[in-house]
């Protein structure tokens, strides 16, 4: 009996060597590559109907947040990127702080205004670059430069596939880098001081 236990043994030694040993990825790759889907589902979720003021709003953030995702491994900070997007969106998703408020806001615009929606959307997205964006960062970090301007080359993306006439798209566009660069330049001021 010990020697057939002896051979079952080798043998199995002698196919466990001749195997190609298993790829393992590390299991952070695997938690944070998807954190961008997730948080797009939840976008997804939260979507609003086409006539809905909060419509453009939406479009935009989606259109970012799935060309960030799409490009995830381009970025020098890919891990910084995932926190980012995690703690940004859910801040919408959720409706943490004063969303409710914004959003009903919002809501509450005259119909007759033929501005309504560009001004729910232009609120919506000061909120939103004023008020979760430092606070995403606080917590995620400033960024570097390169990955800031990746993400910037798909803000100006998304802003011209979306339906605006051209002067506003170009308006919007400029705002867009003006109160994100203010945001990031605080940030950068506030780490300079710890």
């Amino acid at each position: 009996m010990p020697y057939y236990r002896s051979i079952i043994i080798v043998t199995a030694l002698l196919l466990c060597i001749s195997c190609a040993p298993v790829k393992l990825t590390p299991s952070a790759s695997i938690h944070y590559a998807s954190i961008c889907q997730t948080q797009l589902q939840a976008m997804q979720h939260f979507s609003v109907a086409p006539n809905h003021p909060a419509a453009g709003f939406w479009r935009n953030q989606y259109c970012i947040a799935e060309q960030a995702c799409a490009h995830r491994e381009e970025f020098q900070q890919p891990l910084w990127l995932d926190h980012v997007l995690e703690r940004f969106i859910q801040a919408y998703t959720r409706q943490t702080r004063f969303w409710p408020q914004v959003l009903q806001h919002c809501e509450e615009r005259s119909r007759l205004n033929p501005l309504r929606n560009l001004l729910c959307q232009r609120d919506m997205a000061y909120y939103h670059i004023y008020k979760d964006l430092p606070l995403a960062l606080a917590k995620a970090g400033c960024s570097n430069s390169a990955d800031w301007q990746r993400l910037e080359e798909y803000i100006h993306s998304c802003i011209q596939q979306a339906d605006y006439p051209p002067l506003i798209s170009q308006y919007i566009q400029n705002r867009m880098v003006h109160y994100r660069t203010e945001v990031r330049n605080q940030c950068l001021a506030n780490q300079s001081k710890k």
